[in-house]
């Protein structure tokens, strides 16, 4: 049995997209195409908007937009993005999180919010959250550094005046009642883009 190891640089963020590949590349030799082909497929691909794609904001600030969709595993991944790019010690940005409701999860809704909420003060300095539902994740946040509302408006009119100098901003939520790219919208530094850059931009989204 032989282990044939290649060096690959995703255009991706996050550790564990590194997973997503490996699986991609597999499926691609089984399909009968060279590995040497698949590794420079996925060397190429960039993922659609609001996957996890850093768009520059106001305040010299940054934003990680991930608002196209959110399970319980993939907000628990972007948490530990946001808590890895941030990076420890002085001088390290502010950590904010804008986080949706996660929708159709059932009975099971409150729990998983819930169990969230015990990772989120380990990755976030100041959490936002939108939706009745999504207010479980700041169950371990002190009262100063947690702020929830039930609709995106209200809480982008909540941060206009609270965006701090380099802020390092994770958004990521259901797209269902939530819309969350709306938030960024408002923040990234070149709105005009919001068409090549953000999801749901279609006349019949907007």
């Amino acid at each position: 049995f032989k282990i044939n190891r290649r060096p690959v640089e995703m255009q991706a963020l996050g550790e564990f997209l590194a997973y997503v590949g490996a699986a991609a590349v597999a499926c691609g030799e089984i399909m009968g195409l060279e590995l040497a082909d698949c590794i420079a497929a996925l060397e190429k691909y960039k993922l659609p908007p609001g996957r996890m794609s850093l768009i520059p904001a106001k305040k010299n600030s940054m934003i990680i937009d991930s608002s196209y969709n959110a399970s319980p595993v993939s907000m628990a991944e972007a948490l530990k993005v946001l808590k890895d790019v941030a990076g420890e010690g002085r001088g390290k940005p502010r950590r904010v999180a804008v986080l949706g409701n996660r929708n159709e999860l059932g009975e099971e809704s409150e729990k998983l919010h819930a169990q969230l909420g015990e990772l989120v003060p380990e990755c976030v300095d100041y959490l936002i959250t939108v939706g009745a539902a999504a207010r479980g994740f700041g169950v371990k946040m002190g009262a100063h550094a947690f702020f929830d509302f039930i609709h995106v408006g209200e809480a982008v009119e909540s941060f206009k005046h609270k965006l701090e100098e380099g802020d390092l901003i994770l958004v990521k939520g259901t797209q269902n009642n939530v819309r969350l790219e709306r938030f960024v919208k408002e923040f990234m530094e070149e709105p005009e883009k919001a068409g090549e850059l953000l999801v749901r931009q279609g006349k019949v989204w907007l």
